[in-house]
């Protein structure tokens, strides 16, 4: 399960944990107020540079799939590349397919940054 894009789920995670214990005073707007502001502070906190990042190791499946598609693009460029055109309209399809930007190599990794 994700964060989310705001403090949402780290307030909820507050509002439960307390519910036991406050009972429905965590309904009270000035009670409700502040466990809002400890979700954002846990909220900020869990994104303030935090970083992502998978390879092979961390999820196998993904990277065997990048690989995959990988090899599809390569067959259709290969495909293309030696279709031989009979018609104008084909040729026109031939080059506008062949314009499309092929990637040199599949990535092996990726890191990224919440911000």
């Amino acid at each position: 399960m994700g964060l989310g894009a705001d403090q949402d789920s780290t307030t909820e995670q507050f509002v439960a944990a307390m519910r036991p214990i406050a009972g429905d005073n965590v309904d009270i707007p000035q009670v409700r107020a502040n466990l809002d502001a400890l979700g954002l502070a846990v909220y900020r906190t869990l994104t303030a540079n935090a970083e992502t990042g998978s390879d092979v190791d961390a999820d196998a499946a993904f990277w065997r799939w990048v690989q995959d598609v990988h090899a599809w693009i390569e067959a259709v460029h290969a495909v293309i590349d030696g279709w031989g055109t009979a018609t104008p309209a084909e040729a026109a399809l031939k080059a506008a397919l062949g314009a499309v930007p092929k990637p040199s190599a599949a990535p092996s990794a990726l890191k990224g940054r919440i911000v």
